[in-house]
This record gives structure tokens, C-alpha cells and sequence, in this order.
């Protein structure tokens, strides 16, 4: 079975907020951030975990994926919804005119589907996740323990993570964590908290290259 690269790209939103030009010069007012740039990682992880303390499952109805595949000259954003609950159950599908995905999790098995590609649903085990480095195309490892991390029903593991500050002018912090994938290789994960509305506003896990094996953004948190 032949499957073919994705970059697995996602942007959740609770809710959308109207934007609307007057016309007028916009007004740029000084925010002092929610947290201190001077956090330390436990202190910041305690922060996170805090925000979605009693959360157990939760529904998105503006979801879009990014998906690209070789059959397009170009990444199609797919729109639906995403809705998981604690443990592991996790369930995304979008479409548009050209593609569909669907994307899922339940206690005892993952499944992946996107079209246009190899018309068939690929499924593994929990515990295989860390193989999908394994499958030809580049297909982006989307650990179900990990994305109930990135969706607010799982706690940070402060032990898991260090803080490293994000270039010179930015007010966001990085938590970081370093791990072994199944080749040996080194792959980091990312969580890139907005220090001046007190948010995680990116999760990525990053390759020993640099690339993206999958991102996610949440907005109007």
C-alpha cells in the first residue's frame, strides 16, 4: 500500500471574531502581558494545566486542515469539526470540492483517510505510533497521547519539558521537549505559549531536519 506525503496542518478556532475596517487609522494600545517572561517551566506548565483543569472533551466546529499530496499542484484547506473526550477518543473530518480527511482515535485503535490519495483507511495500534516515520511518504505522526496534550484533556508533565526563549523582539516563551523517534533520530516538540494573553497558541513536533511533521494552531482561546 503506497501513501503519500501530508503535511498535516491544523487550525482550531472556539469561536470566530468579526473583524471590520472603518476606514480610520488604527489605534495601537500598549498590553502588559498575562505572564512573566521570567517563568520558570513548572511554574508555566502549572499556568497550562490550570486552564483546562475538569476538561474532559470539547467540540470545534471551525476546523481547517491543510493537507498536500502529490496528485495537487497545491495544499488544499479543508473546513469541519474536531470533537474529542479523555482518554483517547479523538474524531476530525473536513472536506472541500477536491479532498476529504478524516482523521480518529478510540481506545484501542487510530485511523487516517485522505482524499484524493490511495482509496483505503490506514489504521494502527497505540502503542505503534511512533512507526508512522516508517510509512513511505512522509506521513506525519499523529500520536493520539500527544494531540489529547494539544487539545486541553491531557496535563503537561513539567519533567517532559524546558523553557527556551523564542528570538530577540518576540513575547512568547517555548516549552520544549526532546525525544527519541523509532530510527534514533532526535524529534522536538514545541508549544508555543503567548505570553500576553496567557495562552498555547502552537503545538508543533519538529524533525531532526527542522520539518514540520505535524502543527497545530488554536485561536480565540
Amino acid at each position: 500500500m503506497r501513501f503519500y506525503r501530508i503535511i498535516f496542518f491544523l487550525i482550531l478556532q472556539a469561536a470566530l471574531a468579526g473583524c471590520r475596517s472603518t476606514g480610520k487609522t488604527a489605534v495601537v494600545h500598549h498590553v502588559d502581558p498575562v505572564l512573566s517572561n521570567t517563568l520558570s517551566c513548572e511554574e508555566l506548565v502549572d499556568y497550562l494545566n490550570s486552564q483546562n483543569k475538569g476538561l474532559h472533551g470539547w467540540r470545534c466546529m471551525d476546523t481547517h486542515v491543510q493537507v498536500k499530496t502529490p496528485e495537487l499542484p497545491f495544499a488544499q484547506v479543508l473546513k469541519g469539526e474536531l470533537a474529542c473526550s479523555a482518554p483517547n477518543n479523538f474524531r476530525l473530518t473536513a472536506d472541500n470540492f477536491a479532498g476529504q480527511a478524516d482523521f480518529g482515535s478510540n481506545e484501542e485503535l487510530c485511523w487516517a483517510y485522505v482524499k484524493p490519495g490511495e482509496p483505503a483507511v490506514m489504521t494502527w495500534r497505540h502503542e505503534d505510533s511512533h512507526l508512522l516515520e516508517y510509512v513511505p511518504g512522509n506521513f506525519p505522526r499523529l500520536d493520539p497521547e500527544w494531540l489529547m496534550v494539544i487539545l486541553g484533556i491531557q496535563p503537561l508533565n513539567a519533567q517532559d519539558f524546558r523553557i527556551q526563549k523564542p528570538p530577540a523582539g518576540s513575547r512568547n516563551l517555548w516549552l520544549v521537549s526532546i525525544e527519541d523517534s523509532a530510527s534514533g533520530h532526535p524529534l522536538r516538540r514545541v508549544i508555543e505559549v503567548d505570553t500576553v494573553r496567557g495562552f498555547a497558541r502552537e503545538h508543533a513536533l519538529v524533525d531532526h531536519n527542522g520539518h514540520d511533521l505535524v502543527r497545530a494552531q488554536l485561536a480565540n482561546y
